[in-house]
């Protein structure tokens, strides 16, 4: 699932992309993002015809590195295109290269309630699950719960319904082994994913230096969320960083719009009780922490739902001017506080 250590997995086995190579494993290189989140979107990407080509090179650096296992990663299988053909195509190609007993496929998970709250800070950063901004700021409300409602009414089911994703997730029709883990300690005798994963590959983990997820405070998902509100992600996704920079002096910052409400808390449980069902029968690994609602604070929070005119022109001079930079838009900002 995406929101599930996604980024830190790839970061580390394409970090270790020699070093595996000892241990016989192949983080491929070939349809791989070089740049970036480092996964093989670029597999999933390609068209239907090209895949089988591109199998048979990531088999052939395989065997030019001495390599009996392969892992190939990407959240696309489960996330935009859960209920479309191509990660069925693919995994079906995979097949028919190295043998269905031969492709397993991972699935990683958290708790429900970080995962709702992971997913919607990315959304505001750049888009999460086919929901689209006319419909969600058309409805009364587009904060975490009704970012959560717009999710059900697009596809008919909770957006933290992990048993929904995977019923309905099309590479299940080629039948190969699914493996469910969780990313939490708790529930791996208190090791992280990426030894949890070795483990589970037959591999000694490599140690070295990772790279961390940048997260953007509160306050600069607040104004990146009013400026996609304003002017869309084309406009906003190229200026997001600015605005993260200039909106980013006050740690305290707080918003309504960011907080669990009673209702939502109550499906999201209503929800891991079923995925509990479902998981009980399909996984004999323990998922005890992932599957336990975490507490909130119900508290409401005394903070904007809307920034202030003058925050908003500011908005607008940053995303629609011709040139812009961070320092330029912190020279702007004593004018808009005037």
């Amino acid at each position: 699932m995406p929101k599930c250590a996604s980024t830190s997995v790839q970061g580390h086995f394409f970090g270790g992309y020699a070093p595996y190579h000892q241990h016989g494993l192949l983080y491929p290189r070939t349809a791989c993002e070089m740049g970036g989140y480092r996964s093989h979107r670029p597999l999933l990407d390609a068209p239907t015809d090209q895949m089988p080509a591109l199998i048979d090179q990531i088999a052939q650096e395989a065997s030019q590195h001495s390599c009996d296992r392969i892992l190939i990663s990407s959240e696309e299988f489960i996330h935009s295109r859960y209920d479309q053909e191509q990660p069925l195509t693919l995994i079906e190609f995979l097949n028919q290269r190295f043998g269905a007993q031969n492709v397993t496929l991972i699935y990683l998970l958290r708790d429900h309630v970080s995962f709702m709250e992971s997913t919607y800070a990315q959304h505001i950063k750049g888009g999460m699950f086919r929901v689209r901004d006319n419909k969600l700021f058309a409805q009364h409300r587009f904060d975490l719960e009704g970012f959560a409602d717009q999710f059900k009414q697009t596809h008919g089911f909770e957006i933290f319904s992990y048993s929904d994703f995977f019923t309905r997730f099309e590479g299940r029709k080629a039948g190969n082994n699914i493996e469910y883990f969780s990313i939490h300690r708790e529930d791996n005798a208190g090791k992280d994913i990426i030894e949890t994963l070795c483990d589970f590959i037959g591999v000694s983990k490599i140690e070295e230096s990772q790279r961390k997820n940048s997260r953007m405070s509160e306050q600069a998902l607040f104004h990146i969320l009013h400026a996609r509100k304003r002017h869309g992600i084309r406009k906003v996704k190229p200026r997001r960083n600015i605005l993260a920079k200039v909106f980013s002096d006050d740690e305290a910052f707080r918003s309504p719009l960011f907080r669990m409400t009673p209702a939502l808390h109550q499906r999201i449980e209503a929800a891991a009780v079923t995925d509990r069902d479902f998981l009980a029968k399909h996984s004999p690994r323990k998922l005890d922490k992932m599957l336990q609602v975490s507490d909130r604070d119900f508290t409401v929070v005394d903070g904007p739902i809307t920034p202030p005119d003058a925050v908003l022109e500011l908005i607008d001079y940053i995303v629609t001017s011709d040139e812009m930079t961070v320092e330029k838009a912190r020279k702007a900002v004593p004018k808009y506080n005037e």
